[in-house]
């Protein structure tokens, strides 16, 4: 039932995320919402980068959910096109969200990792 639960609020999380569409906050490629999904290798760290471009001074977000198989530790960073560490989550479980207003037009990466040594099954919304 706890799994249903956590479950539940992604999917509602994920909903508002939608509905701010229409704000035109996100991604420079445009109002879309991106759920992937993917699994963190197991290791110490298992890590995945990603690139995305944001828009300058408009919300950007990235909410990391995991499979509570078992529940994990999962961090996001996003750093700028200089390196520089500009938003961060060193989540308490299988669920991490990060929300920052960039100053201007970028490329960003987003690092997602967890310290476990097994895999986990991640839903990751850019937004």
């Amino acid at each position: 039932m706890k799994l249903f639960g956590m479950l539940a609020l992604f999917l509602l999380l994920a909903a508002l995320l939608l509905w701010t569409n229409l704000v035109g906050a996100g991604p420079a490629k445009g109002p879309e919402l991106n759920v992937r999904r993917f699994v963190l290798p197991a290791g110490h760290p298992g890590k995945r980068t990603i690139k995305e471009r944001f828009v300058g001074g408009e919300r950007a977000c990235v909410l990391l959910y995991g499979d509570h198989n078992p529940v994990e530790e999962l961090w996001i960073r996003v750093y700028d096109d200089k390196n520089n560490l500009v938003a961060q989550d060193e989540g308490k479980g299988d669920f991490s969200i990060v929300v920052w207003y960039p100053p201007s037009d970028g490329d960003f990466t987003i690092e997602i990792r967890h310290d476990s040594a097994e895999f986990n099954k991640c839903y990751l919304v850019i937004k």
